[in-house]
């Protein structure tokens, strides 16, 4: 039986948030959830030149979903949540273009720490809204995190994303990847 993965993409640009679910028993006895994070052509070209930025992208996709897994554990009374995570920069797609995008593996749940004793509690199904939340928010720190920097242009000024940049959402099929 084939289970649709959720996957969030704008119809405006190319940034995408694509988790599958996968169990390795190489890599770990827990569930492991592969995050794959695409961006927009100017950001791609941003990290593919510039370490600082691509570092900081990284760190943002990081941080969201890992604060997405350990927020939805706390809701659901665990001790001192931490979620695992491994994430790497492929530069290249298959055709070996430059097109800088982001692998993370990470624990499909999290690790709570109890007095003597860790323990992992399973996250569970993932949903269209909660992709399209954590595309939102990392969208939004991406921007915000290189305008900072003074890599992108001010919001407004027609160089930038626009403000339309990701309004409309839709769903892929069955079997899209």
């Amino acid at each position: 039986m084939s289970r649709r993965r959720p996957r969030a993409r704008c119809w405006y640009c190319p940034i995408q948030l694509a988790p599958g679910p996968t169990r390795d028993p190489l890599i770990t006895e827990v569930p492991v959830r592969q995050w794959m994070l695409s961006l927009p052509y100017r950001v791609r070209h941003l990290c593919a030149y510039d370490a600082d930025a691509c570092a900081r992208v990284r760190r943002i996709l990081v941080r969201a979903v890992s604060g997405y897994y350990e927020r939805r554990a706390r809701r659901l009374g665990k001790p001192r949540p931490r979620a695992g995570a491994v994430a790497f920069v492929q530069r290249f797609d298959s055709a070996l273009r430059l097109n800088v995008h982001f692998h993370v593996l990470w624990t499909d749940g999290v690790f709570a720490y109890a007095p003597g004793r860790v323990e992992f509690c399973e996250h569970g199904e993932l949903s269209d809204a909660d992709v399209g939340r954590l595309v939102r928010a990392i969208r939004d720190r991406v921007q915000r995190a290189l305008r900072g920097l003074g890599k992108l242009p001010a919001a407004g000024d027609g160089l930038g994303f626009g403000n339309g940049w990701c309004r409309r959402w839709r769903r892929r099929g069955k079997g899209a990847m």
